[in-house]
């Protein structure tokens, strides 16, 4: 049999006993009700309640909006072309550069020049530079958007939504 102690309202201790040999100092310890477990706390009923889940922190949130971001988005440019793109910093860091040559070859006349894309999927893309900069343009939104959303959550932080990472709180990808 199981026996638990309770001080304050509260499951502190949880001990297995044999029936037939309850220890004195527990014997006025109640009988385990089913499912208690220890911090639970009781009613005045004399039920049991769960202790309450722990607050979400900021850490979390943060961490559900770099899972986002990581996870990427696809892209669709102004011609339907649909890229497909990871928030990774490899990629990131690719689609800076491609952005900068992007700019550089278009202020020198040189928009129409191709360049190859490869994306999530493996595929790849060949882009002029004005539609390197549009995906570039798209996914930076994205990003804003995510840490937006995380703003949003976190401006009440004693009050963040235990269901934080559902869908609903989030840019769709």
């Amino acid at each position: 049999m199981q026996k638990i102690q309770i001080v304050d309202g509260v499951v502190v201790n949880l001990i297995e006993v044999d029936p037939a040999a309850v220890p004195d100092w527990a014997a006025d310890w109640p009988d385990v009700v089913e499912g208690v477990d220890i911090g639970w706390q009781m009613t005045e009923g004399g039920g049991f309640t769960p202790p309450p889940s722990p607050a979400v922190t900021t850490d979390q949130v943060n961490a559900e909006r770099d899972r986002r971001v990581a996870q990427g988005l696809t892209v669709v440019l102004a011609d339907g072309t649909q890229v497909p793109i990871l928030g990774d910093t490899t990629t990131k860091t690719n689609l800076q550069g491609l952005t900068v040559s992007a700019q550089l070859r278009i202020a020198a006349g040189e928009g129409a020049m191709v360049t190859s894309f490869r994306d999530r999927e493996n595929v790849m893309h060949d882009l002029t530079q004005a539609q390197v900069l549009e995906l570039w343009s798209a996914s930076m939104d994205f990003v804003s958007e995510v840490f937006a959303a995380s703003w949003a959550l976190k401006d009440d932080f004693e009050a963040i939504p235990a269901d934080y990472t559902k869908d609903s709180y989030w840019p769709s990808v």
